[in-house]
C-alpha cells in the first residue's frame, strides 16, 4: 500500500475540521438569502435555509449560536452569553463550519443577490424562470380539500394509472397506428401542448400536497431541463416536515396526478370518438405515462431519487454514495484509506456507481433509439446530438478530477497515480475505436422524376456512393415499418424543396422546406410515398462518428 501510514493517515483524518481563523466579518451575521426556522414540533430540528434549495439540520446547541448571529454581537461576546459548554473557540470552528457553508454575511454579497433572482442556472443544465410565489393560492386551495394529503389520494391515482394500462392493452390496434403513422399537425400540437399542460399539472400536485401538510411551496415557473422545456415548483421546503411519510408524498405527488392524467385519457381513448381524436388521446396518454416512468429512476435527479431520498431521511443522498463510490474506486486504484459517509447502507457504493454511469447509459440508448430521429432534423438534431454527448462526457470528466484531487489529497504514491491515470488515457484512446451504427437518415418521396430521397441541406450527401442500399419505411412518432428498398442512382443530388412531410412523420405536404435530392432506382415499395429512408453505413470508430456529427452541426 502506497501513501501515508495508516496511523498517520487518520491522525490527518481527525485535523480536517476546521481551523479557527478569521471571520470574514466580526461581528458575525447570517447571509442575506439565509432564514432560520424553528422546529415545527417539539421533537424536530431546527433548520437554516439557504436561498430556496438547501436546508440545513441544527442541533440544540448551534440552534442557540445561530440565534445569536444578527451582526450586533462579537465572538468574544458569545460565550458569555451562551455559556457552557461554549467556548470562543468552539464557537469559532461553528462559525467557521458556517462559514464554508456560505451562511455567513461576507463584505460582497451580490453574488447571493444574483442567485436569489428569476432567473437562475441550476448545473449541469438547467435554466428555470420564475414566474410568481404560489404559497397563498395553494394554501388556500389546501383548505378547500384535504384529500390531496390522505393516502386515499395515492390509491386513487394508483388505480386510474391501472386502469389506464390495460385501457392501452385494450387499444392495442389504435395504439400502434398512433405510434406508426404520420400525424396530423392539430395531433402534433395537442400532444405537445397536453405534455405542458400534464408537466404543469404534475409541479401542482407536489405543491398542493406540501401545502396540505403546512409546508410552503415557494416559486413556480417554466425551465429548460437537459434543453427540455418543462414547469418546476419549489417544494424544498418539504424537508421541514416532520414525518419521512410525508416527505416522499410530496416526492412522488407529482408522478402520481400526471399518471391519473395519463390514465384518464386512455381511458377516453375507449369512448366511440372519431378516429383522429382517439389516436391524438393515445399518443398523449403513452407519453404522460412514460414520462411518469422515467420519473421514477432514482439514479437522477427525479422525483424518484427525491422520494427515496425523503424515505431515508438521508440529505443529498445521490452526492453522498457517489463519494463511497469513488472512495472505494480510490481504495482499489491507489491504496488510500477507504472512507464511508453512508456506512449504514450497504448498497450505497453500488447505487453511487450506477448514479455515476446511468447518465451515460441514457444518453447512449437515446442516441442509439433516436439518432434516425435526430439524422432527420439536420443543423438541429445534430447540435442536439454534440449538446447531449459534450454534457454526458463533460460529468465523466468531472468524476475522473474528482477521484484524482482526492487520491492526491489522501497523498497516494504518484508513481500510483500516473500508473492509473496513464492506464484510463489508454483505455479512453480505445473507447473512442469502439465500433458504433452509421446510419444516415431522411425522407423519400415520389415525384415526376421517380422516387427520390430528400435529406437536410445541412447533411454531407457525398458519403453515399451510388449503389448504396437504401431501406424505405412507413413512419410515426414513435414507430415505423420497413415497405421497401432501393439503391442510391447515380444522379448527382440536387438543391430542391419537398413538403415537410417529406423528412417528418406529419400528413400534411405544406409548407415546403429546402431539401438535398437524391436519385434512387431498383425501387421495391409497397405502400405509398412519403416516408422514411435509412442508409446503412456500416459502422464507425466512435470518434469518427462523433466529429461527423460535430461537422454537420457546425459546416455551413
Amino acid at each position: 500500500m502506497t501513501g501515508l501510514p495508516l496511523a498517520e493517515r487518520r491522525a490527518r483524518k481527525r485535523r480536517t475540521a476546521p481551523e479557527v481563523r478569521d471571520l470574514p466579518l466580526d461581528p458575525p451575521e447570517l447571509a442575506p438569502d439565509v432564514r432560520v426556522h424553528p422546529p415545527t414540533s417539539e421533537d424536530q430540528p431546527w433548520f437554516l435555509q439557504r436561498g430556496t434549495n438547501h436546508y440545513y439540520r441544527l442541533t440544540a446547541d448551534l440552534a442557540r449560536l445561530v440565534a445569536l448571529l444578527d451582526g450586533t454581537r462579537p465572538v468574544r461576546a458569545m460565550p458569555q452569553r451562551l455559556g457552557a459548554p461554549w467556548t470562543e473557540e468552539d464557537i469559532r470552528r461553528a462559525l467557521a463550519f458556517l462559514s464554508d457553508a456560505e451562511l455567513l454575511r461576507t463584505a460582497s454579497d451580490a453574488h447571493r443577490r444574483r442567485a436569489s433572482g428569476r432567473l437562475r442556472f441550476v448545473p449541469p443544465l438547467t435554466v428555470q424562470l420564475t414566474l410568481f410565489d404560489p404559497s397563498r393560492m395553494l394554501a388556500a386551495a389546501a383548505r378547500v380539500t384535504r384529500f390531496a394529503a390522505t393516502g386515499a389520494s395515492v390509491w386513487t391515482a394508483l388505480a386510474i394509472i391501472g386502469a389506464g394500462l390495460l385501457a392501452l392493452v385494450i387499444s392495442a390496434g389504435d395504439l400502434r397506428a398512433a405510434l406508426g403513422e404520420p400525424v396530423p399537425y392539430l395531433t402534433a400540437v395537442a400532444v405537445v401542448i397536453g405534455t405542458l399542460a400534464a408537466t404543469g399539472l404534475h409541479e401542482l400536485g407536489h405543491g398542493l400536497v406540501l401545502a396540505s401538510y403546512g409546508g410552503r411551496p415557494q416559486r413556480i415557473g417554466v425551465m429548460l431541463f437537459y434543453l427540455t422545456p418543462a414547469f418546476f415548483c419549489d417544494v424544498s421546503d418539504g424537508w421541514r416536515l416532520p414525518s419521512h411519510r410525508q416527505r416522499a408524498h410530496v416526492a412522488l405527488a407529482g408522478i402520481l396526478v400526471q399518471g391519473a392524467i395519463g390514465g384518464t385519457l386512455a381511458l377516453a381513448a375507449l369512448l366511440p370518438l372519431p378516429r383522429d381524436v382517439r389516436l391524438t388521446l393515445l399518443l398523449l396518454a403513452v407519453v404522460t405515462l412514460i414520462a411518469c416512468l422515467v420519473n421514477t429512476i432514482p439514479f437522477v435527479k427525479l422525483d424518484g431519487y427525491i422520494a427515496l431520498m425523503s424515505w431515508l431521511d438521508v440529505t443529498h443522498l445521490r452526492d453522498k454514495a457517489m463519494a463511497d463510490a469513488r472512495s472505494t474506486l480510490s481504495h482499489a486504484l491507489f491504496g488510500t484509506e477507504r472512507e464511508r459517509r453512508l456506512p449504514q447502507y450497504g448498497w450505497a457504493v453500488p447505487f453511487g456507481f450506477a448514479c455515476m454511469l446511468f447518465p451515460l447509459f441514457l444518453v447512449g440508448n437515446a442516441l442509439l433509439l433516436w439518432s434516425d430521429t435526430l439524422s432527420r432534423l439536420g443543423l438541429v438534431g445534430s447540435l442536439a446530438t454534440v449538446a447531449i454527448v459534450t454534457v454526458a462526457l463533460s460529468g465523466l470528466v468531472r468524476e475522473i478530477v474528482r477521484l484524482f484531487r482526492e487520491a492526491r489529497a489522501q497523498r497516494a504514491g504518484a508513481l500510483r497515480r500516473w500508473t492509473v491515470g496513464f492506464a484510463g488515457i489508454a483505455l479512453v484512446a480505445g473507447a473512442a475505436f469502439v465500433p458504433v451504427p452509421h446510419t444516415m437518415a431522411g425522407g423519400f418521396i415520389v415525384t415526376d422524376r421517380g422516387t427520390e430521397m430528400m435529406l437536410p441541406t445541412s447533411v454531407d450527401s457525398q458519403r453515399l456512393a451510388p449503389g448504396t442500399p437504401v431501406e424505405l419505411k412507413r413512419g410515426g412518432l414513435v414507430l415505423d415499418e420497413r415497405v421497401g428498398t432501393a439503391v442510391v442512382s447515380e444522379t448527382p443530388a440536387r438543391e430542391a424543396s419537398a413538403p415537410l412531410s417529406a423528412l417528418f412523420p406529419v400528413r400534411e405536404t405544406e409548407p415546403l422546406i429546402p431539401v438535398r435530392a437524391i436519385g434512387l432506382r431498383e425501387v421495391d415499395l409497397v405502400g405509398a410515398a412519403p416516408g422514411i429512408a435509412v442508409v446503412d453505413l456500416g459502422t464507425q470508430p466512435l470518434w469518427l462518428w462523433l466529429t461527423s456529427r460535430a461537422a454537420d452541426a457546425f459546416t455551413p
